[in-house]
């Protein structure tokens, strides 16, 4: 899609992201290489990252996940993310401590462990039919960015709900400033025909933050 003179705002989470200008598209490798550049910087960064993710279910809101994940440079963190179901909320908190582990479920009482001890998956996407990467100009909060684009198109015959079988889609943007740091992430898949949602998620990342202090907790 080509934007010409036009501003697209979006204010949320205290957030106003403002794009403009043309999209230009780009190539698979000319999408990854900023992006592969922009998760080292946060790796070597102390850093805060709120994320919410919404799971859908015959196209209705079915759980939400809400994550809050702080590294403090040279080894600490602190992970804690709330799982909501209905009327029913589940909580796993970690905090790591150089190569020693702490965590509590429910905000029960701290364990220790020699290893990570919250859960986490990931899975690539397969039945690919089409991919499209774009880069465009873009504005969080004021600061320049670049907005990265792919949308891909696949056949989703291997879930388990039979309710998402069909040709469906994944997008995802983000947005890196000129220092190459990703600020914001957005993630979305669902059916094309019918159009239903099956999952969104939102990455806001803070770099540096001043109020940031991790320390092991007392068991």
């Amino acid at each position: 899609m080509t934007l010409k003179n036009y501003v697209f705002v979006i204010i949320c989470f205290g957030i106003t992201i403002n794009v403009f200008g043309q999209t230009k598209q780009i190539t698979k490798e000319e999408y990854y290489q900023p992006y592969r550049e922009s998760l080292k910087k946060k790796q070597e960064t102390s850093r805060r990252v709120a994320t919410r993710q919404e799971y859908y279910k015959n196209g209705k809101l079915n759980s939400t996940t809400e994550i809050t994940d702080e590294y403090l440079k040279p080894d600490k963190r602190h992970y804690l993310e709330v799982n909501k179901v209905g009327d029913k909320t589940y909580k796993s908190e970690l905090i790591q401590i150089g190569e020693i582990f702490y965590c509590r479920r429910n905000d029960g009482e701290w364990k220790q462990y020699k290893s990570w001890c919250s859960g986490g998956s990931a899975s690539g996407i397969s039945n690919l039919v089409s991919s499209k990467y774009t880069v465009e100009d873009a504005e969080i909060n004021n600061q320049k960015v670049k907005l990265f684009q792919e949308y891909t198109t696949y056949k989703n015959t291997y879930s388990p709900d039979k309710d998402r079988e069909g040709l469906s889609y994944y997008q995802s943007k983000h947005w890196i400033d000129k220092k190459g740091f990703v600020l914001r992430q957005e993630i979305k898949s669902g059916l094309l025909e019918p159009e239903k949602i099956y999952n969104q998620q939102t990455d806001s990342y803070e770099y540096n933050p001043k109020n940031l202090k991790i320390e092991a907790p007392v068991i």
